[in-house]
């Protein structure tokens, strides 16, 4: 049965092209169409990159969240690195987006010192949230784009099609 629909489709196509020839209007609709159809694909593949940038933003945001807790915790690394009760999903989502987590040097420093370095984190932690957020504008904002395009370009191969319309119409009334 699929050969009988690979050769009726096959004969189909064959027969469009054969009347997109002698048709220039309808050659413009089948690319326009086309046109559309890759439009339509492209913006369909970015709701996935967008769905996954959620998903870090999702997960900058809770880093953000524990690093506002651990500051108000005290919970710093220590001189030999190891953490005094910090996820270690945190440092490793830190050590991967480049974010210092504050090391509290015993005599070095003071509370206000480890206070002030794990503002800094925050702040880094901050600008990796903003900086996703606009990733996921600027994404958002191409496909909204290509979705425009895709309404275009289906209006213009309708417009098309309905010129080649009234050329046949004009053509089968003999005049």
């Amino acid at each position: 049965m699929s050969q009988i629909n690979g050769a009726t489709q096959a004969s189909q196509v064959s027969d469009i092209s054969k009347i997109s020839e002698r048709n220039p209007q309808l050659a413009l609709a089948m690319l326009m169409m086309d046109i559309a159809k890759l439009n339509k694909d492209n913006a369909t593949g970015m709701i996935s990159d967008i769905e996954k940038e959620q998903g870090r933003k999702k997960e900058a945001s809770d880093m953000l969240n524990k690093a506002r807790d651990y500051k108000q915790s005290g919970l710093h690394l220590n001189d030999a690195g190891i953490p005094s009760g910090i996820d270690e999903n945190f440092i490793k989502f830190c050590k991967d987006n480049g974010v210092t987590i504050p090391h509290y040097q015993k005599y070095a420093d003071s509370k206000e010192k480890l206070d002030a370095k794990w503002d800094n984190a925050i702040a880094q932690l901050q600008t990796k949230l903003d900086t996703i957020g606009s990733d996921i504008q600027t994404q958002m904002v191409k496909m909204q784009d290509m979705m425009g395009q895709f309404n275009s370009m289906m209006q213009g191969a309708n417009s098309a099609i309905s010129q080649a319309n009234q050329v046949l119409q004009s053509v089968a009334k003999g005049g």
